[in-house]
């Protein structure tokens, strides 16, 4: 019923200004639909012919070309990270804690830009350990949230990462991760007598 138009004549003959009103109407979205698939029709033809130019096949030279700077910018952004582990050291050997922590820290950053996941976790242990030297807790604990981010789900960790993430846990009065044994059993112990005492 809505969508019919009942054209009324008027006693001279000629429609009804509302049916005519309807009409134009009509006509202006027929025009408005051909106008619609004109432009859309443009747009995919500039689309595909733009594309067309970037589909070509690329010759052998331009692929040794390619693989040639992938390898440049994965050599520079490595020399960076070990430059900067170096740099990161001399702090450290002079008693820069701090500084030599954030120096791990983007260490760190570039390794995992690089998919070397060993050695940014070598490099964000270093920085916790440095971060505990300088007592920067906030800092440490996300750290070794981080750290512990990129172990796999069966993986052991080492003497030394299992002793910093329990620590972590013991910073943030969890139960610890891994089971203490020999001479770090006796500081977490301590630790406890020490918080227990009123």
């Amino acid at each position: 019923m809505f969508g019919t138009v009942v054209a009324k004549i008027s006693p001279r003959g000629t429609t009804d200004p509302m049916v005519e009103m309807t009409g134009a109407r009509k006509e202006a979205r027929s025009k408005m639909k051909r106008i619609n698939i004109f432009l859309f029709s443009a747009c995919a033809l500039l689309a595909l012919s733009g594309c067309s130019g970037h589909m070509r096949s690329l010759s052998r030279e331009e692929i040794r070309q390619t693989v040639k700077m992938a390898d440049t910018e994965h050599y520079a952004k490595l020399q960076e990270a070990q430059q900067t582990v170096d740099l990161a050291l001399e702090y450290y050997e002079q008693g820069g804690y701090r500084k030599g922590s954030e120096l791990f820290l983007e260490a760190a950053d570039l390794y995992g830009d690089l998919g070397l996941y060993e050695m940014q976790r070598r490099a964000l242990i270093a920085a916790a350990k440095l971060q505990l030297k300088c007592s920067q807790r906030t800092s440490f604990l996300l750290t070794v949230e981080r750290f512990e981010r990129l172990l796999g789900r069966l993986e052991m960790p080492s003497e030394d990462e299992r002793f910093l993430i329990n620590l972590s846990d013991h910073m943030k009065g969890r139960p610890l991760t891994y089971p203490v044994e020999g001479p770090w059993e006796i500081i977490f112990k301590k630790n406890e007598l020490k918080e227990e005492k009123p």
